[in-house]
């Protein structure tokens, strides 16, 4: 009769020993603690990764443990030494798909990442966070109609919808298809006004809005979309170009002629906006101030090839032919600077002049967000 007591108890006391150390141990919830804490800081990753390896050797079996492990690796960009663990968590959530999904894009292995966003709107084609970080990765790639392809399938979904006509936007924006983007951001500004889904900085959002309208030659839309933008918000040197154009496409030139002082005042290194002032004084008939101007243009960036032309034009009209030729030649210099197959020409008229466009304000339009979205 003891023996068999004591041959029942020991098994219950085992159980319950090994019940009250894994209910005791807290390694693993402090792990993933330190995981949502650890976005931005690579120390608390670190600390996720240790303990939940630490966890891992004392239960192997364990693949809560192996999971943890996994987000920690996938934290410091390490996916390779990710996977092992993943496989041995068993079947991964839509979350830790995307953990994965992300560490793989951040490593730059780009083609990799769409076949694991892939993986995960095969899954659940109504994920919006997934489409939407393929999309951005597809756009890195210059893939433009395959992030169309995308966009449309954004579109479709009642929350992608703004996302989808900024992906759309963008893309065909880097097509030059200028009309079809308009569409796009119209649509866009009819759902959401407020600009409170979108997900490019507003600069570039007003931006790429901005150029492709005058693009369309929708100067009043411009005017009318950006001077509360840069009068309320956004002091930007890049818009008040923009602004520029579109009162030079009204024969507006005094206001153009504000507009961009108030660029160059913003961003006196801004050679764009120095060469644009300069054109606008030239039609101003004002050429001693426009050669001032576009040799400041000329000081920031010495391949405008447009601020020579300009330079040009301005010491022609004030009789300064042996000036206006250096110009002219400093002009076909700074073009094959540029592309250094191209001939030069010597019968350049104004209609060979070189365009002028404003550069976009820095931004990656990958749209991936954070690893939680």
């Amino acid at each position: 009769m003891t023996r068999t007591i004591v041959l029942v108890t020991i098994p219950i006391l085992l159980v319950g020993w090994t019940w009250f150390n894994l209910a005791s141990d807290d390694r693993l919830e402090r792990a993933a603690e330190f995981e949502r804490r650890g976005e931005y800081d690579p120390q608390l990753w670190n600390q996720t990764i240790r303990l939940s390896l630490d966890y891992l050797n004392d239960h192997p079996w364990s693949r809560q443990a192996a999971r943890q492990a996994a987000r920690g690796l996938c934290g410091r960009d390490f996916p390779d030494l990710a996977e092992p663990y993943f496989q041995r968590a068993g079947t991964l959530t839509q979350d830790d798909l995307h953990v994965r999904a992300y560490a793989i894009t951040r490593s730059n292995r780009r083609d990799e990442a769409v076949q694991a966003y892939r993986e995960i709107v095969q899954r659940d084609p109504t994920d919006v966070l997934a489409w939407q970080r393929m999309g951005g990765v597809l756009i890195s790639q210059s893939k433009y109609d395959e992030a169309l392809e995308v966009a449309r399938r954004l579109i479709e979904l009642p929350e992608g919808q703004v996302i989808g006509h900024q992906m759309a936007g963008l893309s065909h924006h880097a097509n030059r298809d200028y009309g079809p983007a308009m569409d796009e951001w119209d649509a866009l500004l009819k759902l959401d006004p407020r600009l409170e889904k979108v997900t490019l900085p507003h600069e570039v959002f007003w931006f790429y809005v901005g150029f492709d309208a005058l693009q369309m030659g929708r100067a009043d839309d411009v005017l009318t979309w950006l001077t509360p933008v840069v009068t309320q918000e956004l002091d930007s040197p890049t818009l008040w170009a923009l602004i520029g154009q579109a009162h030079q496409l009204q024969g507006e030139h005094h206001q153009a002629e504000a507009a961009f002082r108030r660029a160059v005042d913003r961003a006196p290194d801004y050679a764009v906006g120095w060469t644009y002032l300069g054109r606008t004084l030239l039609a101003l008939n004002r050429p001693e101030e426009a050669v001032a101007a576009l040799r400041r243009a000329i000081e920031q960036d010495r391949d405008i090839p447009a601020a020579y032309y300009a330079l040009s034009q301005a010491q022609t009209r004030l009789g300064r032919r042996d000036l206006a030729q250096a110009a002219l030649k400093e002009f076909q210099a700074a073009r094959k600077r540029l592309d250094p197959n191209r001939q030069p020409n010597a019968n350049t008229t104004d209609a060979d002049n070189d365009a002028l466009d404003i550069p976009a304000p820095r931004s990656d339009h990958s749209d991936l967000g954070s690893p939680r979205g």
